[in-house]
């Protein structure tokens, strides 16, 4: 169970950059935000160290985020097709 100090973390992803927001009761906000045009398949990670996120782009470091205020943050997983 999650307690009144966690989050979860989600990636936004449009075809004018990333965000990475987290996301609690009263909670919501972006850590991360790089502007960039993304216009075909891209590959994205994002890896929290320390509670900061870090966004990698086709396997290079683009951005590191704000360090979040959560002393635990677990990641919510989207597909798309």
């Amino acid at each position: 169970m999650y307690g009144t100090d966690d989050s979860g973390a989600g990636v936004s992803v449009g075809t004018n950059g990333i965000s990475v927001i987290e996301h609690a009761y009263g909670y919501l906000p972006s850590l991360l935000v790089y502007d960039t045009p993304i216009t075909d398949w891209t590959h994205i990670v994002v890896v929290y160290e320390n509670g900061q996120p870090k966004l990698y782009i086709k396997g290079n470091l683009v951005r590191t985020g704000l360090q979040s205020t959560r002393s635990s943050t677990q990641a919510h997983i989207l597909e798309m097709d």
